[in-house]
């Protein structure tokens, strides 16, 4: 299942982790990586490489949190948003789930 995802990604230039990524910020803005990690169920380090290449992308931007000094937010960007809407519709850019009852790869995908 994750190379099928992985494929069908491909020309987005994400892999199906970077998405997954992107399909819990649309559910939920300005969030730190810390939290970022535990929603994703995944290693810090992990989450953190994955942050600094769409960064680099213009897919996310990551700043300084407002109260603590240690952590940092992590923000869907318009570019972010529209190739969630490219890939999964409308409804998913916004964080809503666009398939709920729909059994397959993209209904298991968050966001």
């Amino acid at each position: 299942m994750h190379r099928q995802t992985d494929a069908c990604l491909a020309t987005s230039g994400c892999t199906a982790d970077q998405f997954v990524l992107l399909g819990l910020l649309a559910r939920e803005d300005a969030v730190t990586q810390q939290e970022l990690v535990l929603r994703a169920s995944s290693d810090p380090n992990t989450v953190r490489a994955m942050l600094v290449l769409l960064e680099k992308r213009g897919l996310v931007a990551r700043v300084g949190h407002p109260t603590d000094g240690r952590a940092r937010s992590v923000t869907l960007t318009g570019k972010g948003r529209r190739l969630l809407q490219d890939r999964r519709g409308p409804r998913a850019a916004r964080g809503e789930n666009p398939a709920p009852k729909r059994i397959g790869v993209w209904a298991r995908l968050p966001g």
